[in-house]
């Protein structure tokens, strides 16, 4: 009887933590620009250790651009989450392993293209 009992309430709270996992996601423009440098920080809802981004660009089309999404965990001191040199607008491209609570888009350089060259990232994070 004892063992029902144990084996029902493991049932019971396995049942009850399953239904509270969520699966949280969060969609940001961080940068819209024809500027090179890192663009500003967003503070993320959750923190994520799951981030796909998509870089596109409109006016004259570069040859390739190079951008880095970066993470932090405060704000202040960021790392690279990946680098990405893209040769084709509308690139998507996940990262998976780095935590951050905050992110941000660095435009680092284009090959190509000219003053109208704009580039956006879009940031996709998720994770429970």
């Amino acid at each position: 009887m004892f063992k029902r009992i144990i084996v029902i309430l493991v049932l019971m709270v396995t049942l009850v933590s399953s239904s509270f996992a969520v699966n949280l996601q969060q969609s940001i423009q961080l940068i819209s620009t024809n500027a090179t440098g890192a663009g500003s920080a967003t503070m993320l809802q959750h923190p994520f250790s799951i981030h796909g981004w998509v870089v596109t660009w409109s006016g004259t089309v570069p040859t390739s651009v190079l951008v880095n999404l970066e993470g932090s965990l405060d704000g202040t001191t960021w790392y690279i989450i990946k680098q990405l040199t893209v040769t084709t607008s509308g690139t998507a491209d996940t990262e998976s392993g780095y935590m951050a609570n905050y992110v941000r888009a660095n435009y680092v350089s284009k090959v190509g293209g000219d003053a109208t060259t704009t580039v956006t990232v879009t940031y996709i994070g998720s994770g429970q």
